[in-house]
């Protein structure tokens, strides 16, 4: 079966794709920038940063998940966010 592309358009809707810089991530984000969706993705490397320069359709801000004066700084500059892909990934301590 052939992938005919996208279907849809979000044209001025506002998405956020954490962990969007590689993987499963940077394909949702990219299946949203190519339905004309303006797309903000983040990720924990300030290396990352180049992103913008490499896919000019996206924002980046580095975001660290566990931290909430972190995730409070990615959205502040976003005037809303109409979609959330939540996929940051998070490591949890077994405790003692």
């Amino acid at each position: 079966m052939k992938n005919r592309g996208a279907a849809f358009d979000f044209f001025g809707a506002h998405v956020l794709v954490t962990g969007g810089t590689s993987g499963i991530g940077l394909a949702t984000a990219s299946a949203f920038a190519s339905s004309r969706a303006e797309v903000t993705i983040t990720g924990t490397r300030s290396a990352a940063r180049t992103m913008t320069l490499i896919l000019p359709s996206f924002t980046f801000c580095q975001m660290d998940a566990e931290a909430l004066a972190s995730i409070d700084a990615a959205v502040a500059p976003m005037p809303r966010c109409d979609v959330l892909i939540n996929n940051a990934g998070v490591s949890f301590s077994a405790g003692p």
